[in-house]
């Protein structure tokens, strides 16, 4: 656990570094390659969630990543079509005041599994702990067509 803690450390200090060092059109390229790459990471490891319909079910993925990597999160639904994903311990603890891009990440992973529904669903970060919450907050509902 020390070890795993230790390598994020390393690997989400560094991204800010990147990102700044560079211009406006390298950040862009940055973010797309890591984007293409997220999605090939979630797609082999979380095949079987990329084709959820309801919000209910692409919660439940999105949140088994972050539990994956570490974090200590919990959904609360009203139905299928409505849930809001709380994350009391951000995976990216030693980052969670310091960096949006990593919130941005992490609404990222749950509008992959969103772009891959069958249902038309939307994502929406509404708190982050760099905001100074104890808690981080993205909805996931379902849209009426």
């Amino acid at each position: 656990m020390e070890a795993q803690f230790e390598m994020k450390s390393v690997i989400t200090d560094l991204v800010p570094i990147f990102l700044d060092s560079m211009g406006s059109a390298d950040r862009a390229q940055f973010m797309e390659n890591l984007s293409k790459r997220l999605d090939d990471v979630l797609g082999k490891r979380y095949y079987d969630d990329m084709t959820k319909s309801t919000a209910r079910d692409i919660g439940m993925s999105y949140i088994r990543v972050l539990m994956d990597l570490g974090g200590d999160v919990y959904l609360d639904c009203a139905g299928d079509d409505s849930c809001v994903t709380k994350v009391r311990k951000c995976p990216w603890e030693n980052q969670k005041t310091k960096n949006l891009i990593l919130c941005i990440l992490c609404r990222g992973i749950a509008g992959r599994f969103a772009q891959h529904s069958t249902s038309e669903i939307q994502i929406k970060l509404w708190k982050t702990m760099v905001d100074g919450s104890s808690e981080c907050e993205i909805t996931v509902e379902k849209q009426d067509k």
